[in-house]
């Protein structure tokens, strides 16, 4: 609004980093259904979903630059997660999910595998519905090489999440920072 010079950079500094919860992302995806070119500017995306859906999401959001992704309170299998997602699939390297759902662990690791250059992954305060299942997960090809691995949460979840990456070939073959938040009576069993 200042002038032409300056629209640019205000519109690189407003759409750098995003942080919208579904009561308010419908301003967002209007906007961005104006200029699609906005969603191509995100490089730090956060989403505080409090369990529901979004009002008319866009088709698609070309997030193709999106480095930084961040979960609140979402189900993975949301229906309208893979249109936030599906172009930021190839350029996020960093994903927080924090009071998030899946069915089980093996969903979430397909989910995982579809940010094939992700290096830096936590969880904290994760909902899996399924209990564990003896299930092997080395069968999960092309998982990617994280360098850091955050894991946080109650019960013995982190623990069970460390044993399934351990499990995944490769998975960890590059890992430089390991960080497992416990309460104190996990360290008993």
């Amino acid at each position: 609004r200042v002038g032409r010079d300056w629209y640019p950079r205000a519109r690189y500094n407003l759409y750098h980093t995003v942080h919208l919860d579904v009561d308010n992302i419908g301003k967002f995806f209007k906007a961005v259904a104006q200029d699609p070119a906005l969603a191509e500017l995100m490089r730090d995306f956060s989403l505080n979903g409090l369990w529901k859906s979004p009002s008319t999401p866009p088709d698609v959001l070309r997030t193709t630059n999106l480095k930084i992704l961040r979960l609140n309170f979402i189900d993975t299998r949301n229906y309208w997660l893979p249109t936030l997602i599906s172009y930021a699939t190839s350029s996020v390297t960093e994903l927080s999910l924090t009071h998030c759902f899946t069915e089980d662990v093996r969903s979430l690791m397909h989910f995982l595998r579809t940010f094939p250059h992700l290096k830096h992954f936590a969880a904290a305060e994760m909902r899996i519905q399924m209990q564990p299942d003896e299930e092997t997960l080395a069968d999960i090809p092309e998982f990617p090489a994280l360098r850091s691995l955050c894991l946080s949460g109650f019960g013995g979840l982190p623990l069970r999440l460390v044993n399934t990456f351990v499990g995944i070939e490769g998975a960890l073959s590059h890992l430089s920072v390991l960080k497992i938040k416990l309460s104190m009576g996990e360290l008993a069993r």
